[in-house]
């Protein structure tokens, strides 16, 4: 049975829109798909289904980092790349994250990116973890990775603002992660180091502008039941 290297996680709620564009940006290279299913009501599961992903239905939880936890737990891979429906992984951050699962703990903690680049990332850390968004520990060996995101918005990628680098960990060792499952907006819990990549991940969340009414009604509402 070969080996499974990497694995790539997503949880989906009616994201036939989205879903198609990202498992064709890694389908090729990963070693397992697997998708946590909210018991969408269009065609996501058949479609996460034809590009090869392992599907399981669940219900559609009001805290959605749960159904990415059981995305998490079900994972076979060492390491597991963790992504949301409408993002995508560029040919460049492809590359990067193949040559990084394969270094050992030594290459990884030498490796280099971008001077200009980290020193602008190693600030958006410091205010997350301001914020109370931890980002793992300060030494020890490297099991996690943040990746800055670029933010599509009704045709253009947002670049100023704060809008990037909006540095999430999404690359990880297999049972070095999970999600607290309190808030909406939580960052997930690394228990290792965390370093950074050097490319970018593409999120295309709002095609439209009704679209992003409706994320922003939805973050609002879960963030005033939560006060």
């Amino acid at each position: 049975m070969k080996k499974i290297k990497l694995s790539v996680a997503i949880a989906t709620y009616n994201e036939e829109y989205s879903i198609a564009r990202c498992l064709k940006s890694v389908k090729d290279w990963v070693d397992e798909i697997v998708v946590v299913d909210g018991s969408s009501t269009d065609h996501t599961r058949q479609i996460a289904e034809k590009y090869g992903a392992r599907v399981y239905k669940t219900t559609n939880k009001a805290m959605f980092h749960i159904n990415k936890q059981i995305a998490l737990d079900k994972c076979q891979g060492e390491w597991i790349l963790q992504l949301d429906a409408d993002e995508v992984v560029t040919p460049e951050l492809a590359q990067e994250i193949k040559q990084v699962i394969r270094m050992s703990p030594e290459e990884i903690k030498s490796r280099r990116i971008n001077q200009g680049k980290l020193r602008l990332f190693m600030r958006h850390q410091a205010l997350l973890e301001e914020r109370g968004k931890g980002a793992g520990r300060k030494t020890g060996e490297v099991v996690a990775f943040f990746v800055a995101r670029r933010n599509y918005f009704l045709g253009r990628y947002l670049r100023h603002a704060g809008a990037y680098p909006d540095g999430v960990i999404r690359l990880f060792k297999k049972g070095k992660a999970k999600f607290p499952c309190k808030s909406v907006h939580e960052q997930i819990e690394i228990d290792g180091k965390v370093s950074w990549l050097g490319h970018d991940l593409l999120h295309l969340a709002d095609y439209n502008f009704n679209r992003y009414l409706t994320r922003s009604n939805r973050y609002t509402l879960l963030s005033a039941q939560k006060l």
